[in-house]
């Protein structure tokens, strides 16, 4: 479903794709960070501030 734009591609290109993505890390519509997010009905890139936020903790 999505291809994300990487400066180390292999070059590998799929024959179909939904999307093309910023090389960032990308939350919704089933893509959860640490179980958060998954029930979103659209995706977006999580920020640092997010990710700091969400961590796991122990």
């Amino acid at each position: 479903l999505f291809v994300k734009r990487t400066p180390k591609s292999s070059g590998y290109r799929p024959d179909y794709t939904g999307f093309e993505v910023p090389n960032k890390f990308i939350v919704g519509y089933a893509l959860d960070y640490n179980e958060f997010f998954r029930d979103l009905n659209h995706v977006c890139i999580i920020s640092e501030t997010g990710r700091l936020k969400y961590a796991k903790k122990s």
